[in-house]
């Protein structure tokens, strides 16, 4: 099994992505929505990377191996190694860890595991005490339950996520449930880069004022770990007046762009390096 970090949920999804946000009262709002979700999903990507390195991809792990995973100033409390249920509490501190200020972490996470997460019906389930990624404070509870049919080198995992995120005094809340297959590079050892996984599933997001948002993979997601963005997929989402977004991850080439079609037509590129967005020229 592999002891390298890893991000299981890559992205800007890399987990798996796109969640839209709440509706703006303005016209720029078909834009904004997606941007803003965008950003909150890569902080909920962010909150889970940990947890997949010492649970996912070190297995197995004794402390000091654990610590090889997370960044220096991370603390582990572990209940105890091939002890289950078993309890691993990351914590971050107040000053926080990480060199990227948007996205350093701050505060607890909690993590619980009925079993080696290699073992069919193994359930994950992570919560967070005064957790902040930037200036994003977050909630709730994720979980993830192995559901493999059979031991083969593709893994299938059953995630669930119902997560309050509370940022510049806005409140938003997702619930969210689908698959995550690991689709290549579950056999190699100590390599990340052959990494592949695929996503489906749907997603809810209520905002300020009830509004709500939904998200629904259409075509699997693909997440490249030697890319670092999904490199293929299609996901629509619907926003609070029922206007349909179409999000396209491309055909499997790696680079840092997804396509965007709101129902009007307009279509648009979204940089996920940046979380930004621009009209392509000619094109409605």
């Amino acid at each position: 099994m592999k002891r390298v970090k890893f991000v299981f949920s890559l992205l800007p999804l890399a987990t798996i992505i796109l969640l839209a946000s709440c509706n703006k009262d303005i016209m720029s709002g078909e834009m904004e929505e997606i941007t803003d979700g965008l950003m909150m999903q890569k902080s909920a990507e962010e909150a889970e990377k940990d947890p997949d390195a010492l649970t996912l991809k070190c297995q197995g792990c004794q402390p000091e191996e654990m610590r090889a995973q997370l960044d220096a100033c991370a603390v582990i409390t572990d209940s105890g190694d091939g002890v289950f249920p078993r309890t691993i509490t990351i914590d971050y501190g107040t000053e926080g860890c990480g060199t990227d200020d948007k996205h350093l972490k701050k505060g607890k996470i909690i993590v619980r595991i009925s079993a080696d997460m290699a073992t069919v019906g193994a359930v994950r389930t992570v919560t967070f005490e005064n957790f902040f990624v930037g200036e994003r404070e977050m909630s709730g509870t994720r979980s993830l339950t192995n559901i493999s049919t059979e031991v083969n080198n593709q893994p299938v995992f059953a995630y669930e996520d119902n997560i309050v995120m509370s940022h510049d005094g806005k409140k938003r809340t997702k619930t969210a449930s689908g698959t995550r297959t690991w689709i290549a590079g579950y056999e190699t050892s100590n390599v990340c880069t052959d990494d592949k996984f695929e996503m489906t599933g749907s997603a809810t997001m209520s905002c300020r004022d009830n509004k709500t948002v939904t998200r629904v993979i259409l075509e699997p997601i693909v997440f490249d770990a030697s890319c670092g963005h999904p490199i293929s997929g299609v996901e629509q989402m619907t926003d609070p007046k029922g206007k349909k977004h179409t999000l396209d991850f491309g055909d499997g080439t790696c680079d840092n762009e997804a396509t965007v079609t709101h129902d009007n037509g307009e279509t648009e590129t979204v940089d996920l390096d940046e979380m930004r967005m621009h009209k392509r020229p000619g094109r409605r």
